[in-house]
């Protein structure tokens, strides 16, 4: 998930891409409580190693958990349609080491 912090993206990618079969970017260029985004930073997506690129606007009328909830919810479902078996949430600016998604893997995959 991307508003701000999207110089990460591809850093956030490559650490993770050859552990993993499927990557959906879900983004925005609205804020939960309505600010707009500052820069095109949303271009360095166009780039990226991610199977599927969403972009989505949050409702300013419900609180603002209920959108990222919603937007949890919808990555959930583009793995759900990819045919994946497990799924990882993660924020832009947030981390795995390839190391630990490995091992992960192998003790608690399939």
């Amino acid at each position: 998930m991307v508003f701000d912090g999207v110089e990460l993206i591809n850093y956030n990618i490559n650490s993770i891409r050859k552990q993993v079969d499927f990557i959906s970017v879900i983004y925005q260029t609205t804020s939960y409580f309505g600010n707009k985004s500052n820069s095109n930073q949303f271009d360095i997506l166009k780039n990226t190693k991610a199977d599927k690129i969403i972009h989505v606007e949050p409702d300013l009328n419900v609180h603002h958990k209920i959108n990222e909830l919603n937007y949890r919810n919808l990555g959930l479902s583009l793995s759900r349609e990819a045919g994946c078996t497990h799924h990882i949430s993660f924020d832009v600016d947030e981390f795995c080491m390839p190391k630990q998604l490995e091992y992960a893997k192998q003790t608690f995959g399939d």
